[in-house]
């Protein structure tokens, strides 16, 4: 089994030899962005706002912990604080880790992982990211071995 990368175009599937699923030896780990992905966004409002989860967020992340899957958000927020905040009160146990994308010399680091799930991907443009059809498609694709909960 390849990786899948929900950044770019579509659903790229993307199968290397020097990248076996899972990129770890035990546990498959998905990154997934945080405002507008896992978190309702409606503008940068300052670093202590975070909006509400989006519909089927807290489901679709039971469904990657239903099927033994490390969640990774990952995010360009300087200050952390809030996003675990946010973790502590609407997923506590569901995400393993916050990984902001830039180092201290400003750049992006894309952290290694299996799958990365992103608003910003080319197939959402224009349209409202949807957790079910997500996690349908990651089923569909054998990323799902255990299924989906109800």
């Amino acid at each position: 089994m390849g990786r899948l990368m929900l950044l770019s175009n579509k659903y790229t599937f993307i199968s290397t030899p020097a990248t076996p699923f899972p990129v770890s030896e035990d546990t498959p780990v998905a990154a997934i962005d945080f405002d507008n992905t896992i978190a309702k966004y409606s503008g940068w409002k300052g670093s202590d706002h975070v909006g509400k989860p989006r519909k089927n967020a807290i489901w679709a992340l039971k469904c990657f912990k239903h099927n033994g899957w490390e969640v990774e958000i990952f995010t360009s927020r300087k200050d952390t604080e809030p996003v675990w905040s946010w973790i502590d009160y609407y997923a506590h146990g569901l995400i393993q880790r916050v990984n902001e994308t830039r180092d201290s010399s400003e750049k992006e680091v894309k952290p290694k992982v299996d799958i990365f799930i992103d608003d910003r991907s080319e197939y959402w443009i224009g349209k409202e990211l949807d957790w079910v059809e997500v996690m349908e498609r990651l089923e569909r694709r054998g990323f799902m071995p255990n299924g989906l909960l109800p």
